[in-house]
């Protein structure tokens, strides 16, 4: 790995560590980092982050993808997207939007 490589990579963690800071488990980033926390995506994991940002309405089928891209549904996964209570999509994309504003 070159040295840019890995200054590279660092930045992206740092900005990583930043949101997991700036955000607690009980607000809606928190619930959506949790997801992704508990779910890996092994190809191209920008694109499909990428993929929610171009149509946040339709984050319910988003992370019902990401958590099947293994073709396992974990107790923690179901657990986390659980936590996201999307029983209202507008109201949580409204909030996350506001939350991500603010970082």
């Amino acid at each position: 790995m070159s040295a840019n490589q890995q200054i590279t990579n660092q930045q992206a963690v740092i900005t990583a560590m930043s949101v997991l800071l700036s955000t607690t488990p009980d607000l809606p980033l928190g619930k959506l980092l949790n997801v992704c926390l508990m779910a890996k995506v092994e190809n191209n994991s920008a694109a499909k982050a990428q993929e929610l940002f171009d149509d946040p309405s339709k984050v319910a089928y988003w992370v019902q993808e990401v958590i099947g891209s293994d073709g396992k549904y974990t107790p923690e996964e179901c657990q986390a997207l659980g936590d996201m209570e999307l029983t209202d999509v507008d109201s949580y994309v409204s909030e996350l939007s506001a939350e991500i504003a603010a970082l």
